[in-house]
């Protein structure tokens, strides 16, 4: 455990969550490309229960699932989005406890099933089995929405549910997220904070607590972290798939050390070539490309806007006042008030 973990663990508090009771033993799943149709798998009554009240699958069940999973992904990276569902689909109805229940509501989401991906979620989140992975992309799938305050909720709920698993931590993480979206950067970091002390091992949360640090122009106190993790992990990255080696050349340029920083973006650049726009974005100002940001940002359709309308990344914010990036971040608003005016909510305005 590094010294800010144990730092971290010698003044945090966690907060009282209770479980929830998750006696049901039908579990309705919205699997369908729309709202419009769902499966029902009926869980059978002889089936054992865990010590979490879950069904335990039996061992060729939870194989087939695991099988039919891998389809989906490799049918995802093929392009064949109506395909992945479908394989999803059966895994899940193989097993309800499996992870692809967590997945196929990423799939559909990003497929712009946003009803369908939401009514699996609260499903799950109503009716059980329990699946921590579900849980963790039910919430995300809200946060995208701008359904913040339900967001929180779902990601509390997962804390107490997974204590002591990955989704305990990640779900502190995304708190984090969450109460940056907020402008509340002292939160985003003890709630990060929290995220390590949950899982000290975790490069993840580790390179999250970097980015709320140097998202707070504390570069200075991020800087050890991304070291540690990338001496870890040389392709180590925090939320979003963020690189720590981009966060690290950024942090420090922001201390002085350009001459380090901008060898290290260099060695970084061949690999973000398949990165999300957005990331590139980030490298690009970062090497003081920002021609290249600009050209990039006026050929990016949209961009995620996590908890908000706002944006909050700092790495971007150079950019800001900038035409071409004030019309990616119209775009990007539109796009998820449309999901908003799908769902039945109101669609969010924010004029600058």
């Amino acid at each position: 455990m590094d010294t800010h973990a144990i730092a971290i663990m010698k003044r945090a508090r966690y907060p009282a969550i209770s479980l929830r009771n998750r006696g049901s033993r039908t579990l309705a799943l919205v699997t369908a490309l729309s709202c419009a149709a769902c499966v029902t798998v009926q869980l059978p009554r002889g089936d054992s229960v865990s010590s979490s009240g879950a069904p335990a699958p039996a061992a060729a069940s939870r194989a087939r699932a695991d099988t039919l999973a891998a389809s989906a992904a490799a049918l995802l990276r093929a392009g064949d989005t109506t395909a992945a569902i479908a394989a999803y689909r059966l895994a899940m109805a193989a097993d309800p406890t499996h992870a692809a229940a967590g997945s196929l509501i990423t799939t559909l989401y990003d497929a712009g099933h946003t009803h369908a991906a939401l009514a699996l979620g609260a499903h799950y989140r109503q009716h059980g089995p329990r699946n921590p992975r579900a849980l963790f992309r039910y919430g995300w799938a809200l946060g995208y929405t701008w359904q913040v305050d339900k967001a929180e909720a779902v990601f509390r709920e997962l804390i107490g549910i997974d204590s002591g698993g990955i989704y305990e931590g990640w779900g502190h993480g995304e708190l984090a997220y969450l109460a940056r979206a907020r402008g509340n950067a002292a939160e985003a970091i003890r709630q990060m904070e929290l995220a390590i002390l949950a899982r000290p091992d975790d490069q993840i949360s580790r390179v999250g607590l970097a980015t709320m640090l140097l998202d707070a122009g504390r570069p200075h106190e991020a800087i050890p972290l991304l070291e540690l993790a990338l001496s870890r992990d040389t392709l180590a990255r925090g939320y979003g798939q963020l690189p720590a080696q981009l966060l690290l050349g950024s942090a420090l340029a922001a201390v002085g050390d350009t001459i380090a920083g901008r060898a290290l973006l260099a060695r970084l650049e061949p690999r973000m070539r398949n990165f999300a726009p957005s990331r590139r974005m980030q490298l690009y100002l970062a090497q003081g490309r920002r021609e290249d940001a600009l050209s990039l940002a006026q050929q990016t359709p949209v961009i995620s806007l996590y908890g908000g309308p706002e944006p909050n990344d700092r790495l971007l914010a150079p950019l800001l006042g900038e035409p071409r990036y004030e019309a990616l971040l119209a775009r990007s608003r539109a796009s998820i008030d449309a999901r908003r005016r799908e769902l039945g909510l109101r669609a969010i305005v924010t004029p600058r």
